[in-house]
């Protein structure tokens, strides 16, 4: 018996939209959001500049997180053909956020 060959076989991989994996992707959010929470109690502690400083990133890094959950929400909403257009404002906001988490040094 022969096994058949999925049905996006037969498309090429340069024409194949890549499709990210939304399962690690909510993984990673959810640890962004914890690392989100301890920096926001590391603020609560804080007094003066630090303190402005850390709700400034607290802040920042929530929406960013916020637009990323609304990004990926979507994605997973949208039909099979809609995809492609919901993937590029995906990645941004993607990487807008591990960047800002990167820069931190989280």
């Amino acid at each position: 018996m022969t096994e058949m060959a999925p049905a996006h076989a037969a498309i090429s991989p340069e024409r194949r939209p890549v499709e990210p994996d939304i399962e690690k992707m909510e993984t990673q959010l959810e640890n962004w959001g914890m690392t989100i929470e301890k920096l926001a109690a590391r603020a609560e502690r804080a007094r003066g500049q630090t303190r402005t400083d850390l709700d400034y990133h607290v802040d920042d890094l929530k929406a960013r997180r916020a637009l990323a959950l609304a990004r990926l929400s979507e994605f997973r909403a949208a039909g099979d053909e809609e995809r492609e257009d919901f993937m590029e404002s995906l990645e941004s906001a993607w990487t807008d956020l591990e960047t800002a988490f990167n820069t931190l040094g989280l």
